[in-house]
């Protein structure tokens, strides 16, 4: 299990007052340094499963990371647990305060976890943006700009996985292509590992080594990615893979997608 960085065992979540539960025998691996696709329709149970590996809602059933289980993990060190696993939203300006500049959210973020502030602005250029942003508020910056603050103040806790929660829905084509070339090439340099999590199974096909599908609360199918997109086996994946546009995949990182 050395580089299992989670493993998700019979998981089950069941909001307050819910009839049923809306993850349902869940059962995952996501190895270091790998790209693993979660897609479903909305209402499939994605989020929900997000926020349950998280520890934001409570869940039945098994959950470690990295060998140790989720609740230890929280109950010894939470802002160990924090660093290491980041999320990029979907809407990455209600994660920011609105009354604070980029490059202090970053410079805050660098701070609580005992990394150099002054490394603001080379997180900065690591993710394209220009020093004079530090100074800007969040809602002056474009959608694509401000998904790149919200990366940068993520790389700043030294992340080793980064779960992407429909991070690039909200994106115009051209910044999309530009932070998936972005998001790609950190992962080749920094070994990051990825969990995206998304509706659109073409673009989870371009950018992921294995895919699993939830319909239901439940994970229908699951497999490597060439096997799924060229085989799938339940109705569901055909109905995603027919409703998804065709990613460019020598352009985002040579994956095939069928």
């Amino acid at each position: 299990m050395s580089d299992l960085r989670l493993v998700v065992r019979d998981l089950h979540v069941r909001h307050r007052g819910a009839p049923s539960d809306a993850v349902r025998g869940v059962e995952l691996e996501l190895r270091a340094g790998e790209s693993l696709g979660v897609v479903g329709a909305s209402g499939s149970g994605k989020t929900t499963l997000v926020r349950a590996l998280l520890g934001l809602v409570p869940s039945r059933g098994t959950i470690l990371w990295d060998g140790r289980s989720l609740a230890d993990r929280l109950a010894s060190d939470r802002l160990d647990f924090r660093r290491r696993v980041q999320l990029l939203l979907q809407t990455p300006l209600h994660a920011f305060d609105p009354r604070r500049t980029i490059g202090r959210e970053i410079h805050d973020a660098l701070r609580l976890h005992r990394r150099p502030t002054a490394d603001v602005p080379h997180l900065m250029s690591r993710v394209g943006l220009a020093p004079a942003f530090a100074g800007r508020r969040p809602h002056t910056l474009s959608g694509g700009e401000l998904q790149r603050g919200a990366l940068a103040r993520a790389l700043a806790t030294g992340p080793e996985v980064l779960i992407l929660d429909e991070a690039l829905v909200s994106l115009d084509p051209v910044s999309r292509g530009e932070i998936v070339d972005l998001l790609l090439d950190l992962q080749q340099k920094s070994s990051l590992t990825y969990l995206w999590v998304a509706h659109d199974l073409g673009m989870v096909g371009a950018l992921c080594d294995r895919i699993a599908v939830m319909d239901g609360g439940r994970i229908v199918e699951a497999g490597e990615t060439s096997r799924v997109l060229t085989g799938p086996r339940e109705s569901v994946t055909r109905h995603l893979l027919a409703a998804s546009p065709r990613w460019n995949a020598a352009r985002i990182g040579g994956k095939a997608i069928g």
